[in-house]
């Protein structure tokens, strides 16, 4: 059972492109594959290895790193008005690509430099919000379209069916964090693209990093 697991890691090791990206397979693919698929279940494997007795230690430390980076990046892709650039393959699981910024808060128990636990909260909100309460998001049964923002047929790729759109699901990871965490309790605050296209001149350098 270990050796097709361990194939598996090595073959994302291979895969790993830097600044927190995978690529899904030998090729690049420009999409947020990485937030609901590769890097939340690959540290899960990890863990689950590392409590197996396997060794996976350094993996696992570089796995979680890196998905640390992609959670900044993707709150750092959160426009002030809370949109997202929408690219790549399967879209139409909307809100998904918030998942490995969510499960890192609830997973590690702390939100990565250098974001804010009150502005990454807003930020979530509002994506969650623009996205989800869209016109014509659902159909006339109650039941998801298929589409981005509301009802846009044309976004389904080949695999894309009904019930794959409730991947949608896992940009609500974020409730499973305590209701006494700071990501909670922290005042709402702007985020990183506010703070930038307001004119902050108190935005960390890392944020340009």
């Amino acid at each position: 059972m270990k050796k097709p697991i361990r194939h598996a890691i090595e073959k994302h090791e291979k895969w790993y492109l830097g600044d927190g990206v995978y690529g899904d397979g030998p090729d690049f693919h420009w999409d947020y594959y990485n937030s609901y698929v590769i890097s939340p279940l690959l540290i899960e494997t990890l863990r689950t290895c590392h409590s197996m007795g396997m060794r996976a230690d350094k993996s696992l430390s570089d796995a979680i790193s890196r998905g640390e980076r992609y959670a900044v990046i993707t709150e750092h892709l959160i426009s002030p008005e809370g949109t997202f650039p929408v690219i790549g393959r399967s879209s139409v699981y909307r809100i998904a690509m918030l998942q490995q910024l969510e499960y890192t808060i609830f997973r590690n128990n702390r939100l990565p430099a250098p974001l804010h636990p009150g502005a990454t909260r807003a930020a979530i909100t509002s994506v969650i919000r623009n996205m989800m309460d869209a016109p014509g998001i659902f159909d006339e049964a109650g039941w998801l379209n298929a589409g981005v923002v509301g009802r846009q047929t044309a976004a389904r790729d080949w695999y894309n069916y009904t019930g794959a759109l409730y991947m949608c699901t896992m940009g609500l990871t974020h409730l499973g964090i305590p209701p006494s965490d700071p990501f909670w309790t922290t005042p709402a605050t702007a985020w990183t693209q506010q703070r930038i296209w307001s004119g902050d001149e108190s935005v960390s350098q890392q944020v340009f990093k």
